[in-house]
């Protein structure tokens, strides 16, 4: 796959959710790919609204149903050979139970924001950049 996205570059639009609990965020580990953790997302589907596509990833990831959630922004990222462009939600529930998609989702694991002890994706830190966060220590 990256072999393809190398030559071709195709052009990705996504989402990634800072799901908020208390002072924990939720991460995930997907169960393909890279085995760092991120946060909740994916790609968008022909004809979905972005904040359709956020509410969607996050139930099918996870098992939660956001009411509310806050588009932040997005960024460029192209580090794996596509070019994706990924807007950044933020959500925040009243309870941490999660059910996780045992095909797409290997783990899943409630953080204390200003203790982190995952190692993050470069692109879940700059989701936390962009809902106000600043990750301040150095993590694996």
């Amino acid at each position: 796959m990256k072999l393809y996205w190398r030559i071709f570059k195709p052009k990705t639009t996504g989402v990634k959710v800072f799901v908020k609990y208390k002072d924990k965020v939720l991460f995930v580990q997907h169960s393909y790919g890279r085995k760092s953790w991120t946060l909740p997302g994916g790609g968008a589907k022909k004809n979905e609204n972005l904040e359709e596509t956020a509410r969607r990833e996050v139930k099918e990831e996870v098992g939660i149903k956001l009411d509310k959630i806050t588009n932040k922004g997005s960024f460029f990222y192209n580090e794996e050979g596509k070019q994706d462009t990924i807007f950044v939600f933020f959500a925040e529930i009243d309870n941490d139970a999660v059910k996780i998609d045992n095909l797409e989702i290997q783990n899943a694991s409630w953080e204390e924001i200003d203790s982190l002890t995952l190692s993050q994706s470069p692109i879940a830190k700059k989701c936390f950049e962009m809902v106000g966060y600043k990750i301040t220590k150095r993590l694996q």
